[in-house]
């Protein structure tokens, strides 16, 4: 691959990261719908365990979000929170990487 081509297929990545980010509308779209929904009347009990589903969501989706931006941090050149916690893990696959950082960032 010439040094030129590499540069573009860097950009394209950066590019494809970000219209993947514009998934992240869909969860917006989904919170939406949820209060729609718990804001109709005569649900009862059900409101509750919509409350809860939201909750969990919530949660699930911020620990997601700081995940991934931990591992974006172990991918950039130089020191990191990787290298420092474990040298041997910066090269471990990407898969094992997010987990380390989902742990790292839900433990946190």
């Amino acid at each position: 691959v010439a040094k030129g081509s590499q540069g573009t297929d860097l950009s394209f990545m950066k590019a494809f990261r970000i219209v993947r980010m514009l998934k992240l509308i869909r969860a917006v779209r989904l919170m939406d719908k949820l209060n729609q929904l718990e804001q109709k009347e005569g649900f009862g009990v059900f409101k509750k365990t919509l409350r809860i589903f939201k909750s969990i969501f919530l949660m699930l989706f911020v620990s997601h979000l700081l995940g991934c931006f931990f591992t974006m941090l172990v991918d950039t050149e130089g020191d990191n929170w990787l290298a420092t916690y474990d040298p041997r893990l910066v090269e471990a696959p990407a898969q094992d990487r997010y987990v380390i950082a989902l742990y790292w960032a839900i433990i946190t």
